[in-house]
């Protein structure tokens, strides 16, 4: 799913367009929320990021990728 809308994104823009689309459908996938945060992180929106990953943290707590992304 995230493969394929990412799959014609040729910038963070269209990035980030995909992957709200998904997270509209799909609002507690902590692996989608996980990636807005590092699009974000991509558009030096640190705060945003931040907020992300958090967020996907808290949908699932077992998954390391916000908490890494978090510490570095």
């Amino acid at each position: 799913m995230l493969r394929r809308a990412l799959a014609g994104s040729r910038n963070q823009l269209e990035a980030y367009e995909a992957i709200n689309r998904l997270l509209k459908s799909s609002p507690k996938d902590a692996y989608l929320t996980y990636w807005m945060g590092q699009i974000h992180l991509a558009m030096a929106k640190r705060q945003q990021a931040k907020d992300f990953f958090v967020k996907a943290m808290a949908l699932d707590a077992k998954a390391a990728e916000p908490l890494t992304a978090l510490v570095q």
